[in-house]
């Protein structure tokens, strides 16, 4: 999958999307909504290289079905429910690094693997070598801080930190996460982002440490989408932040008790989830 030599531009479009703001209390466009309207504007292959911000989603299908959970299937995947089951079947019709993984799953189903890591592996190889370079240093800040927030609980409740982060062989932090016993692990003159991270983390109360880890990949994505303004990657950008925006909507009563058995639970095991919390 290769982006145009000459990528397009979507002045018109992107400068008639409504302006999303962190503070915002109503999504001005709902996501299925907004996925489809590139769908109809976007070349072809450029609306492939879109499509990849939803493959957590696609992720969190496959491993619920593959693990027989009986979670809800999220809609807002690439891939139908049928597809996803097809594909567990006959490895086949799905995107390579999950026929990669079924593989893997295969020949390792009677070990005792932490599957979403492994899954993640994949993946993280798969979008570490998008067309998009916005989507591959999202991807990047994505892995690294959450691999660093699983190291800080590791040391909190003495867990073996090398089976619970997710690191590939040309991670060059890796060894620093792994190794280094200082509060930062040696990284934060490589992450800007690591100090405050540090701080959200130190938080007491689960929902506002949630919500300030949300703020903080937004102004992440602030930062990469900096001289993006009307090509692909400020779609892809927009698109993200709309998923970050649809979480903190949805908290209602329901799904603020949702939310929060959720992250009791994963307090509870000490070691948090390496994916950021998806709901459709």
């Amino acid at each position: 999958m290769t982006l145009l030599k000459t990528a397009p531009v979507y002045h018109c479009l992107v400068a008639g999307l409504p302006t999303l703001k962190w503070e915002d209390e109503q999504l001005p466009l709902g996501q299925q909504e907004f996925k489809s309207m590139l769908q109809q504007e976007l070349a072809a292959n450029e609306y492939e290289v879109f499509l990849e911000i939803y493959l957590p989603y696609d992720n969190r299908n496959l491993l619920n079905r593959l693990l027989y959970s009986r979670a809800a299937f999220m809609t807002l995947g690439n891939l139908s429910e049928p597809e996803i089951l097809e594909g567990i079947k006959r490895s086949k019709s799905l995107p390579g690094y999950m026929t990669a993984f079924l593989e893997f799953y295969e020949a390792n189903k009677e070990n005792d693997l932490h599957w979403e890591n492994e899954l993640l592996r994949f993946f993280y190889s798969h979008l570490k070598n998008s067309p998009s370079k916005l989507l591959q240093s999202w991807t990047a800040f994505q892995q690294q801080h959450l691999n660093v927030l699983a190291a800080w609980n590791c040391r909190k409740f003495t867990r073996p930190l090398a089976e619970e982060v997710v690191v590939l062989e040309e991670d060059d932090w890796a060894e620093k996460l792994l190794l280094n016993q200082s509060s930062d692990f040696g990284l934060s003159g490589e992450f800007s982002w690591l100090p405050r991270l540090l701080e959200i983390y130190q938080m007491t109360q689960l929902v506002e440490r949630e919500y300030a880890l949300d703020s903080l990949r937004w102004n992440q994505l602030e930062e990469l989408a900096f001289f993006e303004t009307f090509g692909l990657d400020a779609l892809i950008v927009y698109g993200l932040k709309l998923q970050l925006l649809s979480r903190w909507q949805q908290f209602d009563q329901t799904y603020g008790q949702h939310f929060l058995q959720r992250l009791s639970e994963e307090v509870a095991v000490q070691v948090p989830e390496l994916t950021p919390f998806t709901d459709p």
